[in-house]
């Protein structure tokens, strides 16, 4: 940037013709809020059907149609994104289910131009009366050469002065001045392609205008980028959870914990008028009071959101993991890696007609001749819920044969290989795309009573039926009604108000947490003799829930609540009693620190981590971090889903169509072995070595993998070489080599259980 523009206060002596804007009619205002300068705000709107007027008045980033030169506006306004267009336009502007719409502001900063470059400093006259073209008389704004205000004149007030919050019409001659849009670009570049096809819309416009002595115009810009794109904060996704009707998967997760917002009275309130916790068995939720909410519109820490000895006793999980990481994440996964797909809805739904569009090869249908053959067969589809999902999949998948259709011939192979990749990653993208899950209401209330209904009760039963669950429920029956009341009373008010986290930390004593806990409910007063009853009944449930509450259990993670249901989607079709009986019956070793006995290369190794390198990344840090990522979640699933068909051998891997899932839970498990065995890369060659070929081909299979650790092995020995380049090959082996110990250990705690 040349800043010695900033400077340049000359005026050129040739008078230019002026080049004026539309005229606008606004209202008025100044703000400043303790600043250093004045900010003058000008609120108006525009005229979308007459944009082909008023489009060179106000300037977005990309336009090649202007002239600007556009360095210093790049570090101002984003770039546009297509996708983003195309989601404004399709799910909101052109979508005719919702009753209302709100379009924001767009704001647009008005800055000194010459040369068509953007300067520093506007060009400073004297604040007089000028005529312009049009006959009218207005006034020179603060003095700025080229931006001109008209007052509106009435009775009492005859003269031109600009006071607050009144309307005025403006121009600004755009060879001296230019306006920008530092928010909304996207929202008024798609507001102006659809009103091309809708017709005459107006969108509400804040046009900003600096003090004529501000040191730099552009760096003010700049600053008021920033404040205004990183000041507003989103609306709080567990507060959208509860709000939000016309998205399926926030639906979702509300209706789990009895809340749904189509419903005048939710489950919580009749919980809370009943004062049950534990007790809804027959119910399709569960109560609300044992999923971890807090009360903020903020945006939260994610060190909040999976940190599960942050949660109460009496708790199971964050409604943040319930919604993003086992509903979205899991429940609604239809591609390996476990995103949020509209395509996994489209499976309950209708499943045939699913395959007719992802499957099938359309070839001489026309669009309609498609769509009666698609709600016709191979499954009619009978309900308008149904179809609505079906066609928004079938629109998509329709829409990429075209796109498919208009790759350009005459280029290369290359090219016409990344012109396919990138209309297909196109095609992905749309079903995973957060507006591709609104719907009308209606449609998805239909659908979480039926089809959806599915997955729905899967989640709600499984967490009824796990051991801790079951035990809080009996004993919060045991209880005399008025006994249930005050804990209840107790628990909603945590719920509500929430206790600092600093005093809930598993790490310190069961003692020192309820007193925490207590102390926060009570205040810092003692209780007088007439609370000391009360006070030991939720001692007492307190205990009973740290008793039964999962301190070494896996499943007081993130990862073994992710696993949890994946093994229960997967290996247990959506059977929440079967799932829940046999993660039941293995928690004795179902927590993340349990050693076990381990035999590997010729050597024991008596205190291995069992779950090392399944679900936590393996470390040389003795202090091992749970990570909170789906993709240890599947290798947990993965290996108990081994255990459930008896999977020991490569061989049985390929029987049960299971070898890639074991491959890469071998990988994972192989890296633990070395650096928890504190196996050498010498005694690993000399083992293979002496063993021969065979004896990798056992896990790898005879492949050029295979040959390529043999021969590494030989170099190693001879100190020629380390594994390096063979690591994951060699992971893979020793994972499947101790994959028998694992599985056996499992299958022996099951056969313990009563």
């Amino acid at each position: 940037m040349n800043y010695s523009e900033c400077f340049d206060d000359d005026i050129d002596d040739i008078e230019e013709p002026m080049n004026l804007s539309n005229p606008y009619s606004a209202i008025y205002s100044v703000q400043n809020y303790n600043a250093q300068k004045d900010l003058h705000v000008f609120t108006t709107s525009i005229d979308l059907s007459n944009m082909s007027l008023t489009e060179n008045d106000i300037h977005i980033v990309g336009d090649t149609a202007q002239k600007i030169d556009w360095e210093l506006t790049k570090a101002i306004q984003r770039n546009i994104s297509e996708n983003r267009l195309r989601d404004i336009e399709e799910k909101y502007l052109k979508d005719e289910e919702r009753e209302v719409k709100f379009f924001p502001s767009i704001t647009v900063v008005i800055l000194p131009i010459q040369e068509n470059t953007i300067v520093c400093r506007y060009n400073k006259l004297e604040n007089e009366k000028v005529t312009l073209p049009d006959g009218r008389e207005y006034e020179r704004f603060k003095g700025i050469d080229g931006f001109f205000v008209r007052g509106s004149k009435t009775a009492r007030e005859e003269h031109l002065a600009i006071k607050e919050l009144r309307k005025v019409n403006i121009k600004w001659d755009k060879n001296k001045l230019q306006a920008f849009v530092v928010d909304g670009q996207h929202r008024l570049k798609a507001a102006k392609n659809t009103a091309s096809i809708e017709g005459s819309w107006k969108i509400p416009i804040i046009l900003l205008i600096f003090e004529p002595d501000v040191r730099d115009a552009i760096k003010a810009t700049r600053r008021l980028f920033i404040d205004v794109n990183n000041t507003p904060k989103r609306v709080a996704e567990q507060r959208l959870i509860f709000i939000d009707d016309n998205d399926i998967l926030r639906r979702f997760t509300a209706k789990i914990v009895g809340v749904d917002v189509a419903e005048e009275l939710d489950q919580m309130q009749k919980s809370s008028e009943n004062k049950e916790v534990f007790s809804n068995i027959d119910e399709n939720f569960i109560s609300r009071l044992i999923v971890r909410e807090d009360p903020t519109d903020d945006q939260l820490d994610e060190r909040q959101r999976v940190n599960s000895n942050l949660l109460y006793p009496w708790e199971f999980i964050h409604i943040l993991t319930l919604h993003e990481t086992i509903v979205k994440g899991i429940i609604f996964s239809y591609s390996t890696d476990y995103t949020a797909d509209l395509r996994a809805i489209a499976r309950y739904v209708c499943e045939n007609a699913l395959k007719e569009i992802i499957d099938c090869q359309i070839k001489n249908y026309t669009e309609s001749e498609y769509r009666d053959r698609l709600l016709k067969n191979p499954a009619p589809l009978e309900r308008e819920s149904q179809r609505e999902i079906i066609i928004q999949i079938y629109k998509n998948k329709y829409d990429l044969e075209i796109a498919m259709e208009s790759v350009d011939d005459s280029i290369d192979e290359e090219e016409k290989k990344q012109e396919i990749s990138e209309k297909k990653q196109e095609f992905e993208y749309r079903f995973k795309n957060k507006y591709t899950f609104v719907f009308s209401s209606e449609i998805i209330t239909d659908l979480l009573m039926n089809e959806l209904n599915i997955p729905l009760k899967f989640i709600t039963n499984i967490i009824k039926k796990l051991w801790f669950v079951k035990d809080l429920r009996s004993y919060f029956q045991s209880l005399p009604k008025n006994e249930r009341e005050q804990i209840y009373d107790f628990i909603e008010y945590l719920h509500f108000n929430r206790c600092p986290d600093k005093n809930l930390d598993y790490n310190k004593s069961n003692a020192t947490i309820r007193e925490n806990l207590l102390r926060y409910y009570e205040g810092e007063a003692p209780p007088d003799k007439s609370e000391s009853k009360r006070r030991k009944i939720l001692e007492a449930f307190i205990e009973e829930a740290l008793r039964s509450k999962r301190k070494e259990n896996l499943l007081g993670t993130v990862v073994g609540q992710q696993a949890l249901f994946i093994l229960g989607q997967k290996d247990f079709g959506f059977d929440a009693e079967r799932t829940a009986n046999y993660v039941n019956n293995i928690k004795d070793i179902f927590y993340a620190d349990y050693k076990m006995k381990l035999y590997v290369i010729q050597k024991n190794h008596d205190n291995y981590w069992f779950w090392g390198g399944i679900l936590i990344r393996p470390t040389q840090d003795k202090k091992y971090k749970m990570l909170p990522k789906t993709y240890n979640a599947k290798y947990a699933a993965s290996l108990l889903s081994a255990v459930i068909k008896n999977v020991r051998t490569r061989e049985d891997a390929v029987n049960n169509k299971m070898l890639d899932q074991i491959k890469r839970l071998s990988r994972q498990v192989g890296t633990s072995v070395r650096e928890q065995a504190g196996l050498t890369e010498k005694t690993i060659g000399k083992y293979f070595t002496d063993k021969g070929k065979e004896e990798i081909a056992k896990y790898l299979g005879n492949s050029k993998s295979t040959d390529k650790l043999y021969e590494a092995c030989h170099k190693v020995v001879k100190e020629e070489q380390d594994f390096s380049s063979v690591n994951a090959s060699l992971n893979e082996v020793l994972g499947m080599m101790v994959l028998p110990q694992l599985v056996d250990k499992i299958k022996n705690e099951e056969s313990k259980s009563p």
